[in-house]
């Protein structure tokens, strides 16, 4: 059996440089790369590093930074949304008041309302929207029933060949599972999602010109 003094004999001094220069990187990787970043300039002085950050000064960047994460166009329905999200994370005993957690929050909220919006917008009929813009119209008041039935009447004449066979429940069906639209006394009225669906479209610039 070699002993150490031939087994280090037979590794090849380059070998054993690479070596060791792996495990200098790997083991001082991290303030290596805090070094470096905060290098200024290199010279015949030598290097002049950038002076570290005052405290206040980081946290107010982390402010900022943390505002701007969380800017985007506010409504009921995405605090709604944060809200469900923050309840679920707290029934599993889950952070919920970092920085951290909060935009993350927001922007899962988001991306399900867009989701939504997308598949709504995929299927839903240019008539519908046509109707849910008219129940936006009439938001404080809503419609009455008469006005529904006439809608879906004349919905049904212009497109008889696809809706000849439907009631007016199976057209309005459709806005209602998604919470698009709700009675209230009798009257149907627009809802908070709805109305968010509205602005979506305008936003994203999706077309009203669906097909019925």
């Amino acid at each position: 059996m070699p002993d150490i003094s031939s087994l280090l004999a037979s590794i090849a001094w380059p070998q054993a440089a690479l070596l060791f220069g792996l495990v200098f990187i790997a083991v001082f990787f991290g303030p290596i790369r805090r070094f470096i970043e905060r290098i200024k300039s290199v010279g015949k002085e030598g290097v002049t590093t950038l002076e570290a950050l005052p405290s206040a000064q980081i946290a107010e960047q982390k402010k900022k930074a943390v505002e701007d994460l969380m800017r985007m166009p506010d409504s009921a329905l995405l605090n709604e949304l944060e809200d469900v999200i923050v309840l679920d994370l707290a029934s599993r005993h889950l952070d919920t008041e970092s920085d951290t957690t909060k935009v993350l929050v927001r922007h899962l909220a988001a991306t399900q309302i867009a989701l939504e919006f997308e598949q709504v917008h995929s299927v839903i009929f240019g008539s519908q929207i046509y109707l849910l813009k008219k129940l936006n119209e009439a938001a404080s008041a809503g419609l009455e029933l008469a006005v529904i039935d006439k809608h879906f009447e004349n919905v049904q004449k212009l497109f008889s060949e696809q809706l000849g066979s439907w009631s007016k429940e199976g057209y309005l069906r459709f806005l209602f599972n998604r919470v698009l639209i709700r009675t209230d006394e009798g009257r149907y009225r627009i809802t908070v999602r709805g109305n968010d669906f509205l602005m979506w479209l305008v936003r994203m610039g999706r077309s009203e010109n669906r097909p019925l």
